[in-house]
């Protein structure tokens, strides 16, 4: 079976949401929204297609109420044939940051082993789930606010282990000016989850997000990655190709990353790999 996989940080949770309070609210552009989505409908028409989102917003922290651009999604993916997924932060009213991960329904399911409750206490950009009956895929966005809690989660919990690690990690294996602390950690956890958890990263260290500056100076880094575990690459997951990290599309500040695998899978008597 062949899996279409599609992971972008979408940057909109900016409009319409209070983001600084010295700074003005950023107007929705619907233009640009109805683009972002127009994109991830395109890549769902492939057959098994999934979408991890980043900075998707659930509420305007303004109105207090859903926000449009979650209105719009949830219209577009109707729960008739597809699940969006994500984890809500407890301790936060207004969620106007999280992951979402779009597949449909007969083709992805939350991860019931727990994770996703001990993280969302404090989180709403991570989310675990399965591409039936049971590959497991972790869709994270590292906070620099909070560094090193996705990795050192992963890293700690020996019991847990995704097959796919993939998102917006703000960090990489590269060098950074004015390196402050929480990115030393991100970036160490990074190669961590290489060395320790024998993972690839097929990305191979391209850059995925474009910075401009006010004075015209563009500033790319490679903080996007796709994660897979050596030893199931050639055995459960074949023919990883088709990776595009499409640097031409400018609705955003990252890159949209699309790739695809066959997924093979043999039950045995556990029902495991």
């Amino acid at each position: 079976m062949k899996i279409n996989f599609l992971t972008w940080n979408t940057q909109l949770y900016e409009y319409g949401n209070i983001i600084h309070k010295a700074k003005p609210i950023k107007p929705i552009d619907y233009r640009t929204c109805i683009e972002v989505i127009h994109y991830i409908m395109e890549h769902m028409k492939k057959d098994n297609a999934i979408a991890i989102l980043q900075e998707i917003p659930l509420n305007c922290n303004k109105t207090r109420s859903e926000h449009i651009i979650f209105t719009l999604l949830r219209g577009v993916f109707s729960e008739d044939e597809y699940k969006i997924l994500y984890n809500k932060n407890k301790r936060v009213r207004n969620q106007i940051k999280m992951t979402v991960v779009i597949g449909r329904k007969d083709l992805i399911e939350k991860d019931d082993t727990g994770i996703n409750s001990e993280i969302e206490d404090f989180c709403n950009c991570f989310y675990s789930f399965l591409v039936k009956p049971n590959l497991r895929v972790v869709a994270v966005h590292q906070s620099l606010r909070e560094g090193g809690y996705v990795s050192d989660k992963l890293s700690r919990k020996k019991e847990y282990d995704p097959f796919i690690i993939l998102g917006d990690f703000n960090s990489g294996d590269y060098a950074k000016r004015n390196e402050t602390k929480v990115f030393r950690l991100n970036r160490q956890n990074y190669l961590d989850l290489i060395s320790q958890g024998h993972y690839i990263d097929i990305c191979e260290g391209k850059e995925t997000r474009e910075f401009i500056y006010s004075n015209g100076q563009i500033y790319k880094t490679p903080i996007d990655h796709v994660l897979i575990k050596k030893d199931v690459i050639g055995k459960i997951l074949q023919n990883i190709d088709e990776l595009k990290i499409d640097d031409t599309l400018k609705l955003s500040d990252h890159y949209p990353i699309t790739f695809s695998f066959d997924y093979h899978y043999e039950k045995n008597e556990n029902n495991k790999f």
